[in-house]
């Protein structure tokens, strides 16, 4: 599959190679154990550096299994009610976080973390810039961007401030645009024309969420369905333009071909925002697989996501 190979190398080096039970999370990853910080100063934000690479690549494939575990079985469960057709309400935030969390295995893949940092673990980073930099500004608590470098050993870590004033979910779509820019600029420098297809579809997507205001609109409309109850999704369904099973045909595109995702007509925003949602879920699965396939044994990525997507490991 054409994209597939586009996603590969979208990989951080080293992914296919981790082993063992899927145990790191941002907590216990970012301790002196595993990373020391190498420099600091405002404009580039904090360098955090890992001695061994093998735990940094671990932590970044332990982090996109769990979310895109998460990401598939949002859409696996969940049921129709016969009595009441046009419920549409849970189905849609369920495709909603299913795009959340394959959005954040997709960062991950990529060596991008939207991350929390708790209030412990700054305090134990601030201990070492007091000792190493003792210039440099004192961290506080709150959400970060850590992204990984090439070389799989240096973290670099900045906070969120600005752009992130409704939380978690406004961070993360908010470098949404700045992800498909990067996936682009990796793309396009290997020289295969099969590549297109990645950049074709990247575009096609953006011009799609673009008719709603850009990627904001994911935590935009879920917050209408969610916390002020439009769209007639909800009993007594006023005002409702679609049924469930028009909902699902669409969401169910993203077992398939991420490129079906967005072939859907039409002018209904909710049968659009489906189609959106099921592009990046599709996408996930898409790499998932693939990364599945080419994982060693004891891959995360074949004991649980891989997993729930049914693969046949040879």
């Amino acid at each position: 599959m054409k994209l597939a190979s586009s996603l590969r190398l979208l990989w951080i080096r080293g992914l296919p190679d981790i082993t063992g039970p899927r145990s790191f999370t941002t907590e216990k990853f970012v301790q002196s154990k595993y990373l020391t910080v190498s420099n600091a100063n405002a404009e580039d934000g904090l360098r955090l550096y890992a001695g061994n690479p093998a735990n940094a690549v671990a932590y970044f494939s332990h982090e996109a299994d769990r979310f895109a575990s998460a990401s598939f079985e949002s859409l696996l469960t969940g049921i129709k009610v016969a009595a009441y057709p046009r419920s549409t309400g849970w189905l849609l935030i369920r495709a909603y976080y299913a795009a959340f969390f394959a959005v954040h295995a997709l960062l991950r893949l990529h060596g991008w973390a939207c991350t929390r940092l708790s209030s412990n673990t700054v305090n134990r980073l601030n201990l070492e810039l007091a000792q190493f930099f003792p210039s440099s500004p004192q961290l506080t608590g709150g959400l970060y961007l850590l992204r990984l470098q090439p070389d799989a050993r240096e973290i670099v870590c900045q906070k969120m401030d600005g752009t992130t004033q409704g939380g978690t979910h406004e961070a993360l779509w908010s470098i949404l645009n700045d992800y498909l820019a990067s996936a682009t600029t990796t793309v396009l420098s290997v020289p295969d024309q099969d590549h297109q297809e990645f950049v074709m579809l990247a575009e096609q997507f953006k011009l799609l969420i673009g008719k709603f205001g850009g990627s904001s609109w994911f935590t935009q409309l879920r917050n209408r369905i969610n916390y002020t109850h439009e769209y007639g999704a909800w009993f007594p369904y006023t005002k409702s333009t679609c049924d469930y099973d028009r909902l699902e045909a669409v969401i169910s595109h993203w077992t398939g071909e991420p490129a079906d995702a967005l072939k859907i007509a039409g002018k209904d925003e909710l049968i659009l925002f489906m189609g959106a949602c099921a592009f990046l879920v599709g996408a996930c699965s898409t790499t998932i697989r693939d990364l599945a396939y080419r994982s060693k044994s004891r891959s995360p990525f074949r004991t649980s996501s891989g997993l729930i997507l049914g693969n046949s490991m040879p």
